[in-house]
């Protein structure tokens, strides 16, 4: 029985933790109706929103879980495109498997979902498609280079996605969060040869993931992106870009921009000490 409430449906994927599960709360705190998704078989309890079963790479549970909350809501206002994976390690390190799974998740993942209910939103003439990229999608840093690679692909698809939909009402926003204190340092898949003592760069890498754990550590909690992305989703006409940052990684992306490449490299080396 579909709900007539005047709740807009708003669907998270990646919601058991981390920006997902935060945003999800959030909103579910707000004028929505929202649906987080969990990966895993074993079912997921939140006293604000719905849980729905759903693995981004798997097409047959994406299609599943979205006629479930069809079969309910009748409509998905809002898609935020969250689910994602970490990675580190040297690309001389990283084989191709390994990169194939997390583009499996980050880029493919990512594709999928947005088959999936850009037609729904096409047939209700309206919607909005927020997808989490990264700051790591505007600047490339050292030993995180699949990782970049996979927020540079979903920076590129979603400036598409934005043109190609919008004679439809449909709405594309990109954020790109800086570092938040998630459990993405114990999640973080690491490339079997980085950590050999047997690698070029081991000792460079150890140093490099030293500071990308601490950053993780001192960050900000990611109820400051819930926040963000609740504006966003009040605003008439959102910006195609939106960057959640502290305000010094919102300086770097727009030095990235504007200092001399070689320059700004060698900023990133020295900080980095690699």
């Amino acid at each position: 029985m579909k709900n007539n409430s005047d709740k807009k449906v708003v669907l998270v994927t990646g919601a058991t933790s981390g920006i997902g599960k935060s945003v999800a709360h959030h909103l579910s705190t707000k004028n929505y109706r929202v649906f987080g998704t969990y990966r895993s078989e074993k079912s997921k309890t939140d006293e604000n929103f719905t849980y729905v079963q759903m693995d981004v790479r798997d097409e047959n549970t994406i299609r599943k879980a979205v006629a479930e909350i069809l079969e309910t809501e009748g409509r998905i206002d809002v898609l935020i495109n969250n689910a994602g994976v970490g990675t580190v390690g040297s690309i001389e390190d990283t084989t191709v498997s390994e990169a194939k799974e997390i583009f499996e998740t980050n880029v493919f993942g990512v594709h999928a979902v947005c088959r999936e209910i850009i037609p729904i939103m096409r047939k209700q003439k309206s919607g909005i498609v927020i997808n989490i990229s990264s700051i790591a999608g505007k600047v490339a840093l050292p030993y995180r280079g699949i990782y970049n690679a996979t927020k540079f692909a979903i920076e590129g698809f979603s400036e598409a996605l934005s043109l190609e939909v919008k004679p439809f009402g449909i709405k594309v926003v990109i954020v790109e969060p800086g570092d938040y204190k998630t459990n993405i340092n114990s999640n973080r898949k690491i490339s079997k040869q980085a950590s050999s003592k047997q690698s070029a760069y081991y000792e460079s890498f150890n140093r490099a993931h030293t500071l990308i754990k601490e950053e993780i550590n001192t960050a900000w909690t990611p109820d400051k992106i819930a926040y963000d992305i609740d504006r966003i989703l009040s605003k008439n006409n959102p910006k195609l870009h939106y960057v959640s940052a502290p305000l010094i990684q919102k300086i770097s992306v727009h030095f990235h921009h504007y200092l001399p490449s070689r320059f700004f490299e060698r900023i990133l080396s020295r900080f980095y000490n690699v």
